[in-house]
């Protein structure tokens, strides 16, 4: 065997094994940061939701559209509600979501934070793209999560509707010191999410805010 073949042939199989390495590291990063698994099916109504994995989480990718009492559609338009699903008060939308799957909490909603890069981050990373439902400019969203936050708006407690197009609001099922309910918002221009204005804002248990329910660990 001439000696010119026996020396490159090690250096092709380290060529081999760090290009699969790349290949491997980078699949792994993909699924671990956003990997969209088949639809689930509420046995209730028969919906459809597509399910999305962020880190270690799986997040319904759409907000919950399961009618109970004291849920509204916004503006209690069904071609509305089929968008942005339905808006509910924080003590209905405690025990809305189907069995195996709940409200987040506060804590949820950190690590989702954390596993999308932070708070700098994660408001650009679950945002639908485009200005089909936000209004513009929308500028950074890009659902690199397929999370599609959508801007919901809210249903206030005199039961008037408020900021579609402008902001989405998440009930959690934490209560703060305060006995009021916890919640995030989403807003066209990605400062809130998670930030500290969050905590000065108070709303009461009988705002209608959206749902998106997570898979019980």
């Amino acid at each position: 065997m001439s000696p010119n073949i026996s020396k490159k042939k090690p250096v092709l199989l380290k060529r081999k094994a760090y290009f699969l390495f790349l290949i491997i590291f980078a699949l792994g990063y993909i699924s671990g940061f956003a990997q969209s698994s088949d639809n689930f099916v509420d046995q209730r109504d028969g919906k459809q939701y597509p399910i999305i994995t962020i880190g270690k989480q799986h997040w319904f990718a759409k907000n919950l559209d399961y009618k109970i009492a004291n849920s509204w559609y916004y503006n209690d338009s069904d071609s509305l509600g089929k968008i942005y699903g339905r808006l509910y008060t924080w003590d209905a939308a405690l025990n809305t979501c189907p069995d195996g799957w709940n409200l987040p909490n506060d804590s949820d909603f950190v690590v989702l934070e954390k596993s999308l890069g932070g708070k700098s981050n994660v408001c650009f990373e679950i945002k639908e793209k485009g200005t089909k439902h936000w209004a513009k400019p929308n500028t950074g969203a890009s659902n690199k999560s397929g999370f599609t936050a959508l801007p919901a708006g809210f249903r206030s407690n005199d039961g008037t509707y408020k900021e579609v197009s402008l902001s989405t609001y998440y009930w959690s099922s934490d209560l703060r010191e305060n006995k009021q309910p916890s919640y995030f918002v989403v807003n066209n221009d990605c400062y809130e999410f998670l930030n500290d204005v969050t905590i000065l804002w108070e709303f009461p248990k009988t705002n209608g805010f959206s749902v998106r329910c997570l898979k019980k660990p």
